[in-house]
């Protein structure tokens, strides 16, 4: 049997554990089959580094899901569902902006087709904005506002009935004159 029908069966293998719920299992096999994974078949390394790191998503380990969609991207650049897998981990963790360049690389290879994908994108950018404007607001220096708009402000709650009266006859001999 060839390395590559070795390491093809270690991963069928760990997509039954994976689907049945076993992932550490699962890993395992996975890690069997990087190992036994010819180097000049990098798409198919970047399938079991992706395949692995799903069961880490499973287990919440953000850290490890990063890592090995990292590694997937290297072998493949164009892994959309690694790129789409380590967004979401960096979400997760609270890296936003990696997340937002993740799931950006994602529309990009996907044509901007597919929905989920936008609206992820969009969710992340108002959530990296929302974060930028805490920053900004907690480094904000108070500024006092001019006089015009102080006065401005304050004149808009006042009721002169004199500065009415005046209003009133200007309206009023503007009509006339017309």
């Amino acid at each position: 049997e060839s390395a590559i029908d070795r390491a093809m069966k270690l991963k069928g293998a760990g997509n039954r554990a994976f689907h049945a719920g076993e992932y550490d299992k699962a890993i395992a096999l996975y890690n069997e089959a990087i190992e036994a994974c010819p180097p000049d078949r990098p798409v198919d390394l970047a399938t079991f580094y992706q395949n692995r790191s799903a069961c880490y998503e499973k287990r919440e380990m953000w850290d490890q899901v990063k890592e090995d969609c990292t590694f997937a991207l290297k072998l493949n650049e164009k892994y959309v569902k690694a790129f789409l897998r380590r967004s979401r981990a960096a979400e997760k963790s609270g890296d936003l902006v990696l997340a937002l360049e993740d799931v950006t690389s994602a529309c990009i290879l996907e044509r901007f087709q597919v929905q989920s994908s936008l609206v992820n994108a969009d969710r992340i950018l108002k959530a990296l904005g929302r974060q930028h404007a805490r920053e900004a607001l907690a480094k904000r220096q108070p500024v006092m506002p001019s006089k015009h708009f102080i006065k401005t402000y304050f004149s808009a709650f006042s009721e002169d009935p004199i500065a009415k009266i005046q209003l009133d006859e200007k309206v009023n001999s503007a009509f006339a004159k017309a």
